[in-house]
C-alpha cells in the first residue's frame, strides 16, 4: 500500500490520507515462487495468518478474522484513511482500532484498519517496520494443497474409501434366519429410490446377490435436500440376536471433566463412516 495524498473533502472537518493498495509479492516470474508469503500474527491473543504485503503501508484485517478476536464492530472508530486497490477502486473500510499485536516474542499496539472484502487480511509496512519478522520461517518452502494432492493421490480419491487390513464380523445366537420381504416403495419416490439403490452398487457399498439367509426391509429416508438415504429395519432380524460387546461409555461429565481448560474444539462429522468398514465373506449372505 503506498501513501499518495491528502484529500479534503466537503463535510470533512480533517484531511483523510488516501493509501493505494499494491499487491507486489504477486507479481512473478515464470521462474518465480507462486506461493504468497504468510505469518501467524497475535491480534488481542488470536492468532491470525496474515499474508506480507511490502505494498501495503497499512495494516489490513478482514471482518471475518477481526471477529475471531471476539471483538464486535461496534468497538471500531470512524476510518482514518481512505483505501484504494490496485486499480483506483475503493475498498470498504469498516473502521480502525488499536489492537495488541503480537510476533513471536515481541509486542505492540498498533493501528488495525478492518475491510469488509474477501481475501487474506494484509500485514502492511506500517507494522512491519516496527517489528524483527522471522525471515527464516516465513521464506522456508511450505507445501502447497496442490503439491500435498499430488504427492498422496489415493487418499483425495474421489468416491468412498475403505478401511484397510479390518473386517467386521457379526454374531449371532442360534436362531433360525428370518427373511423379511421388501416393503412398497411409494410412485412418487421410485426413481430417486432406484438411483439412490443403484449407486450403492457403484460405490462397491452393497452387492447384488441370488441368495441370502437374511433380509430385512429397505426404508428410504427423505432428507432436506430432497435426495433419499437408504436405511433398514432390522428391529425384527439381526438386531434381535446379534451378541452385542458390551462396554461402559463415558458420561457426559467424565467427558467434559477430560476437556476442562481447552480452548479449541473439532466438529467432525462422519455421515458415512460405518460403510467404510469392509464385511467379512461369512456376512456377505449371512451375519455368522
Amino acid at each position: 500500500m503506498q501513501e499518495d495524498s491528502n484529500m479534503f473533502e466537503v463535510g470533512d472537518i480533517q484531511n483523510i490520507t488516501t493509501h493505494t493498495m499494491y499487491h507486489v509479492h504477486s507479481t512473478s516470474t515464470a521462474n518465480d515462487s507462486h506461493e504468497n508469503f504468510k505469518v501467524t500474527v497475535g491480534i488481542q491473543d488470536t492468532p491470525i495468518t496474515m499474508e506480507i504485503d511490502t505494498g501495503s503501508s497499512v495494516t489490513l484485517i478482514t471482518k471475518a478474522d477481526f471477529l475471531k478476536t471476539l471483538d464486535t464492530c461496534d468497538t471500531l472508530k470512524t476510518p482514518s484513511v481512505i483505501l484504494k486497490g490496485y486499480g483506483g477502486n475503493k475498498i470498504k473500510c469498516i473502521g480502525e482500532k488499536e489492537m495488541k499485536i503480537q510476533i513471536g516474542e515481541q509486542e505492540d499496539v498498533c493501528i488495525v484498519r478492518v475491510v469488509d472484502a474477501d481475501g487474506p487480511s494484509l500485514l502492511g509496512r506500517d507494522i512491519m517496520t516496527k517489528f524483527t519478522l522471522p525471515w527464516k520461517t516465513i521464506f522456508k518452502i511450505t507445501r502447497t494443497e496442490a503439491d500435498i494432492i499430488s504427492q498422496y493421490p489415493k487418499l483425495f480419491e474421489k468416491g468412498l474409501g475403505k478401511l484397510k487390513d479390518t473386517q467386521v464380523s457379526l454374531h449371532v445366537c442360534d436362531e433360525s434366519p428370518i427373511f423379511q420381504k421388501a416393503r412398497p416403495v411409494p410412485f412418487a419416490i421410485r426413481d430417486k429410490y432406484e438411483a439412490a439403490l443403484n449407486k450403492l452398487v457403484e460405490e462397491d457399498i452393497i452387492e447384488k446377490v441370488n441368495h441370502s439367509e437374511w433380509a430385512s426391509p429397505i426404508v428410504p429416508v427423505i432428507k432436506p435436500d430432497g435426495s433419499i438415504r437408504m436405511c433398514a429395519d432390522y428391529s425384527g432380524t439381526i438386531n434381535k440376536f446379534c451378541k452385542v460387546d458390551q462396554y461402559p461409555f463415558p458420561s457426559l461429565e467424565d467427558i467434559l471433566n477430560e476437556v476442562a481448560g481447552g480452548k479449541r474444539f473439532t466438529k467432525l462429522d462422519f455421515p458415512r463412516l460405518i460403510i467404510n468398514l469392509n464385511s467379512h465373506q461369512k456376512a456377505e449372505n449371512s451375519p455368522q
